[in-house]
């Protein structure tokens, strides 16, 4: 009787590692996928300004809806974006930030830091 038991936990746990290690892989993979299609976005800089102050989980100071964006100065290393749209919180105010960019060794651009812009 006890062996049956200790083979039936010796199985589930065997069951448990596979199914862990799979889950594991599989997470891998789709993180690697997603980093690569954020990437290829983000080659320009009006669609990284685009993903990263609207998209990103990163950005603190996210906006709903972007209303206008102007490059003000653009290097072949850095960039800075003045973005202007409602804030993602409530009461959805309009705000412009200046978002600053730098330009990875895989071509895309991403963003550094953002500060308030006032004028």
């Amino acid at each position: 009787m006890a062996r049956k038991k200790s083979k039936r936990l010796l199985k589930f746990k065997l069951f448990i590692f596979k199914v862990s290690t799979i889950t594991i892989i599989i997470t891998i993979i789709i993180s690697a996928l997603w980093i690569k299609h954020v990437d290829s976005i983000c080659t320009d800089i009006y669609k990284a300004t685009e993903y990263y102050m609207t998209e990103s989980i990163f950005n603190s100071k996210k906006l709903l809806k972007i209303s206008s964006m102007k490059l003000t100065f653009c290097d072949k290393k850095t960039a800075v974006v003045e973005v202007t749209g409602a804030k993602e919180k409530t009461p959805h105010e309009s705000v412009t930030y200046k978002a600053y960019f730098t330009k990875a060794e895989n071509d895309s651009w991403k963003l550094g830091t953002v500060y308030d812009y006032f004028q």
